[in-house]
């Protein structure tokens, strides 16, 4: 794929309703976007490389992209790359065009909430076991 072209029609459209998505929802400035429609294209032109449609990823998908084009990446430029994928299929899911996001897993961790006390009749704080 040529830098700055789009993958394919359908998935370019796709690419092109979220960067119109950003910007309407979010104001992203050019530079934002045009670095979003760059990464995810990059994505796209992969996935299909693997017969893949954009809407089709796994989260294998997902991981194999990850771990092929950031091998050797700053951790920073494959945080930001990996915020786009999220970005898109939510909302590719909230616009029910998939019934799954495939990035929820991949490079997060369960947040730990704080343990929360129970209070006893005589307003005595225990902590929950």
């Amino acid at each position: 794929m040529m830098s700055g072209s789009l993958p394919d029609q359908g998935d370019g459209a796709l690419i092109d309703a979220f960067c119109d998505a950003l910007w309407l929802e979010h104001g992203l400035s050019k530079n934002t976007l045009a670095a979003y429609r760059r990464d995810l294209s990059i994505y796209a032109d992969w996935l299909l490389k693997r017969g893949t449609p954009l809407l089709h990823a796994s989260e294998t998908d997902v991981q194999a992209y990850m771990r092929a084009r950031h091998a050797n990446s700053q951790p920073s430029t494959a945080n930001r790359r990996m915020s786009v994928l999220r970005r898109f299929y939510r909302l590719a899911l909230r616009n029910r065009q998939i019934d799954t996001d495939p990035t929820p897993a991949f490079g997060q961790t369960e947040p730990t909430l704080p343990e929360i006390p129970v209070l006893r009749g005589s307003g005595e704080a225990v902590a929950r076991a």
